[in-house]
């Protein structure tokens, strides 16, 4: 996937493994029941992956 696009994702109940993905829904839910997926997890992946690493711990003074 380059930046600037969403792609969309059909995943099993573990949410670890991809099952299929495409940029069309329609055609990821396709792709998925064929695999023998009854009940896939579907997710759309942002068009920007941004990176985040946490808040700056508190600091009391």
């Amino acid at each position: 996937m380059r930046n600037g696009e969403s792609q969309w994702v059909a995943l099993k109940p573990d949410r670890r493994t991809v099952i299929a993905a495409g940029a069309s829904l329609a055609v990821v839910r396709r792709d998925a029941e064929r695999k023998g997926a009854k009940q896939p997890i579907l997710i759309r992946l942002p068009k920007r992956i941004l990176s985040f690493v946490g808040p700056a711990p508190f600091r009391r003074v």
